[in-house]
């Protein structure tokens, strides 16, 4: 009487799922995430019962952004553009306690992470060259910690893990010329592993015992900036 069962599934293919709401999140967000895949299990009940269970998950994405804003600013005057994104988050409690409970109303705080350029151009004399005092910055989320402050109650506080990356140069370029700053490169290696103890080290079987997993991520961005001259009176006299 023997019998057997196989079952396979696969789930959250590209989507990773927000704890706290449990809404999907558009992948091209963030980074790519270790949730889906495609499960596999097959059971075989006989004299001596066999269980195998197989999980398999390949992603990968790719995408460019691209914004071309356009400001106008007097000579020697600073400017700057910025492209943010804001999120809000729990950064503490302000307690509400009475003869026989306490309330926690949450105070919210606002992250602010994106691409800030600050920029101070200078023309010169003949109006053929243009330096530009540059001081680009980058700020990107890393990650939302959670850590609780009541054990037993369902009162937690997020903490977020932001890397802030700024450059400052000065340079010089004609008219019209084309200017790119980069460096600002991103790079995260990572190789995970999960086995049984002792199980994982015996060769050949045990591929059945462990789980490995490697994560390559790479990110670039790159700035392209044009100083135009602009007379008023010559823009004028086109207008009008």
């Amino acid at each position: 009487m023997e019998s057997w069962d196989i079952r396979a599934q696969t789930y959250h293919t590209l989507l990773r799922f927000d704890p706290l709401t449990g809404q999907g999140v558009d992948p091209t967000a963030n980074r790519l995430w270790s949730q889906g895949g495609l499960g596999l299990q097959y059971e075989w009940i006989g004299e001596q019962a066999l269980q195998i269970a197989l999980r398999m998950l390949h992603k990968g994405t790719k995408a460019t952004i691209v914004q071309a804003p356009r400001v106008t600013v007097f000579n020697t005057q600073r400017s700057h553009v910025m492209f943010l994104q804001q999120i809000a988050y729990i950064q503490d409690y302000e307690p509400h306690v009475s003869t026989l409970a306490a309330a926690y109303d949450p105070i919210m705080g606002i992250l602010t992470s994106g691409v800030v350029l600050d920029v101070r151009p200078i023309v010169s004399n003949d109006r053929k060259y243009v330096t530009l005092e540059l001081r680009p910055a980058l700020a990107q989320l890393q990650e939302m910690r959670q850590f609780s402050i009541r054990p037993g109650l369902n009162i937690q506080l997020q903490l977020p893990y932001v890397v802030l990356q700024k450059a400052e140069t000065t340079v010089t370029c004609p008219d019209r010329g084309s200017i790119m700053i980069t460096g600002f490169k991103d790079i995260v290696m990572k190789d995970m592993k999960s086995g049984i103890p002792f199980l994982e080290d015996i060769p050949l079987i045990n591929f059945f015992f462990q789980r490995k997993a490697k994560v390559d991520e790479r990110r670039r961005l790159l700035m392209l900036v044009t100083p135009e001259i602009i007379d008023l009176a010559e823009r004028e006299n086109q207008q009008f």
